[in-house]
């Protein structure tokens, strides 16, 4: 990682399975908009590597198996033609949620909004005004913290290449 132009610029190591990312120090009370800019250029075509970005609202004070998790992101796994939107969030230490729609190279918000006990998530790309809502998700309405990251791999994955 490094901040270039006042930008943060996450890189992922090629050939192995790499990460990189930031998580709050602060702590987010009660109700929230949270936004995050980012731009993505995915490469083209199937590829030996995934290329995934998170933007998540996590559990504060909650063992990690048992964290409450809700995540707004951009992913396009190995062998996959395209790119895609998705969102998720994990209560009893499983993941539960969907892609969202083909995404292609993004330059825009990620967004996640806490009202009471449930969490929307939400992404707008600077070319257009209007926020696409993905879900809206279960959520606590306890202390949480946020977190961004890149990386270049999913569960599934097996090699990178």
């Amino acid at each position: 990682m490094q901040t270039t132009a006042g930008k943060l610029v996450i890189k992922t190591q090629k050939g192995f399975f790499s990460k990189g990312g930031i998580a709050s120090t602060f702590i987010l009370q009660g109700d929230f908009d949270i936004q995050i800019d980012c731009h993505v250029n995915f490469k083209k075509g199937p590829q030996g590597f995934s290329q995934v970005v998170v933007f998540g609202v996590y559990e504060k004070d909650v063992e990690k198996s048992n964290m409450k998790i809700v995540q707004v992101g951009l992913s396009k796994k190995m062998l996959w033609p395209n790119s895609y939107s998705f969102s998720n969030y994990r209560r009893s230490g499983k993941f539960f949620g969907s892609r969202g729609e083909e995404i292609g190279n993004f330059d825009g918000t990620l967004r996640l909004v806490r009202r009471e006990k449930l969490v929307t998530t939400m992404y707008r790309r600077f070319s257009k005004s209007k926020w696409k809502t993905l879900a809206t998700y279960p959520f606590t309405d306890r202390d949480a913290f946020i977190g961004f990251k890149v990386q270049n791999f999913t569960p599934s994955d097996k090699s990178i290449e």
